[in-house]
């Protein structure tokens, strides 16, 4: 059966290496946060303007003792996405000296670590790596997209997963959504201005027209140009 409890009875984990013991009644386990606890806050994605994706990379050294201070969301499957950054760590220590465009804040992505860019792998890594580390980081591109549709009940074409923090990842897209400019691989973080997620969910449902606010990682050059 089915846990009624709350997150918090699965195994969870950060980038500091600690864990909490796995609860029995955890059987089905929800992958959406990669994290010690889960934290009930407003969407990660929260800015007002558009703006333009970018990489970046930062150099630190961690010893085998030193907690990086990352929780991360792990909804989207192509890049782990930081959901807290916790005071203390190695990462508050890095905002404390770098200039506002290469600090860390909730809503990046974690792109590589040394090397290694296999984003299944890359939480292990940032969690058991010692020495110096360069780190790459990736900030989504953010834009509004609309659909409409002529009837109610009529398909938009999505699958999402929803999320806390991270909105609904849109795992698949067709049909009005792909028409319209959305794709897969990209989190929604508003539906006509609701951020919570069953809110959304419920838009999702009965709206004609959808107002949509979109985060997406995905390299502009892998992006899909879509013609109508």
């Amino acid at each position: 059966p089915r846990c009624s409890r709350s997150c918090r009875c699965l195994q969870m984990s950060c980038c500091c290496g600690q864990e909490e013991p796995v609860d029995e009644c955890a059987q089905e386990t929800d992958l959406s946060t990669f994290a010690v606890g889960v934290r009930q806050e407003e969407s990660i994605f929260h800015e007002v303007e558009d703006r333009e994706h970018y990489n970046f990379e930062i150099e630190v050294w961690k010893m085998q003792t030193d907690c990086f201070g990352l929780e991360f969301d792990t909804s989207n499957s192509l890049v782990p996405v930081i959901s807290h950054v916790a005071d203390g760590g190695q990462a508050s220590k890095w905002n404390q000296r770098a200039e506002a465009s290469r600090r860390l804040r909730p809503g990046l992505g974690l792109r590589s670590v040394n090397d290694l860019q296999d984003s299944t792998k890359l939480l292990n890594a940032l969690t058991v790596t010692t020495g110096q580390l360069t780190i790459g980081f990736t900030s989504p591109s953010l834009e509004t997209v609309t659909l409409r549709r002529k009837q109610l009940g009529e398909s938009w074409g999505i699958r999402v997963v929803p999320s806390q923090q991270a909105g609904l990842y849109v795992q698949y897209c067709e049909g009005i959504a792909d028409q319209c400019g959305l794709q897969a691989g990209v989190h929604i973080c508003s539906v006509n201005g609701l951020m919570d997620t069953e809110k959304q969910m419920e838009e999702l449902e009965g709206a004609m027209t959808l107002t949509l606010r979109v985060a997406s990682f995905i390299e502009p050059v892998l992006r899909v140009v879509t013609f109508v």
